[in-house]
């Protein structure tokens, strides 16, 4: 075999065939096969496979499917961060939307030119922290993050949908 450093081995047959862990296992259910399954490409992901004593398996070339694309694990949604409840919850929600929709729009790293529009006692891991809801401020906090998300354009009415009179 002929070993390459640009993410799999090439035989000298060609690109078309690529290393599979092929691992034997006694007979179990499903779910267990599953389990076991979801265990090995999290250890090849993380870079350490321990397998138990007398687990055999080998690794072989075989062919690559023509539309073949590698499906380790699968895609979760993520869970919707809980929403603002209490004193000031609407405002607080309203204020949020417009910092999801203010994130959506500028992407990765966008919180540090918030941050310097809300001014002083706001940094950017405030911001992560109320856009993740892992963090209780003070309305005035709030308040604070809503201004400076008007500063730079983000506006309330902006958030509101067809139909809604009070922006709930």
């Amino acid at each position: 075999m002929i070993h390459c450093y640009e993410g799999f081995e090439r035989t000298p047959a060609g690109p078309e065939l690529v290393p599979v862990l092929v691992v034997r296992v006694p007979v179990m259910s499903a779910e267990q096969k599953a389990g076991l399954r979801a265990e090995i490409a999290s250890s090849i992901l993380d870079g350490l496979l321990l397998l138990e004593d007398g687990l055999n398996y080998k690794v072989v070339d075989l062919p690559l499917p023509r539309a073949w694309t590698p499906l380790l694990q699968e895609d979760v949604p993520e869970p919707e961060p809980p929403r603002p409840t209490g004193r000031n919850a609407a405002e607080k929600r309203e204020i949020l939307e417009r910092l999801r929709r203010y994130r959506r729009e500028h992407g990765l790293g966008c919180f540090g030119a918030l941050a310097r529009a809300c001014g002083q006692g706001v940094t950017e891991t405030t911001l992560r922290n109320l856009y993740s809801g892992d963090e209780v401020q003070p309305i005035q906090v709030w308040r604070q993050v809503g201004a400076g998300l008007a500063k730079l354009g983000v506006s309330k009415s902006d958030t509101r949908k067809e139909g809604d009179i009070d922006g709930k």
